[in-house]
């Protein structure tokens, strides 16, 4: 009966932290900031990027980066109260709003240091390229092997980023 119990409450807490995650009732003018988050996380449980042996700071551009805090337009803009469709990228010509699956995977300013990572996942994935980028995105998080890779990614594209930013 004990375990019964328990395992009542733990569907319990997991439903209520799935409908928190996925209530766009606050913020709605800035956009939910989770709600890339929520498409590849829906366990309440530690992610395989947190038990690899990295460095703490190529761990933290992760965790900034799958909660939402990775300092682009789409969160910068939050703090300037910009409307959403104006945060655009100003190191792309075609307009595309700066979020983190234009950073992670069409930025025209990381295209030499994404090879890796894209290459490794077409490695794993038979027509990685050809998926939709959301799907595409969800894979890259959700892939262990792939972690220590996109780490070093992303934090050759912040310093990069701090190079060139002009806003």
């Amino acid at each position: 009966q004990i375990g019964r119990a328990i395992e009542q409450i733990e569907h319990a807490m997991q439903e209520c932290w799935i409908n928190r995650l996925w209530d766009d009732t606050k913020n709605q003018d800035n956009g939910n900031k989770l709600r890339l988050y929520r498409l590849f996380k829906n366990r309440i449980e530690s992610d395989c990027y947190v038990t690899q042996s990295m460095p703490r700071y190529l761990r933290k551009m992760i965790a900034n980066l799958r909660c939402g805090s990775l300092q682009i337009k789409v969160e910068t803009g939050r703090y300037e109260n910009v409307p959403l469709p104006e945060r655009s990228c100003t190191f792309c010509s075609d307009g595309s709003i700066e979020d983190e699956i234009h950073v992670l995977l069409h930025c025209e300013l990381y295209n030499d240091i994404r090879y890796r990572l894209l290459q490794h996942m077409n490695s794993l994935i038979e027509n990685f390229n050809e998926l939709p980028p959301v799907t595409q995105y969800c894979t890259i998080m959700t892939t262990s092997s792939c972690q220590y890779i996109l780490a070093k990614y992303l934090f050759k594209m912040m310093k990069r980023r701090n190079i060139h930013d002009i806003s």
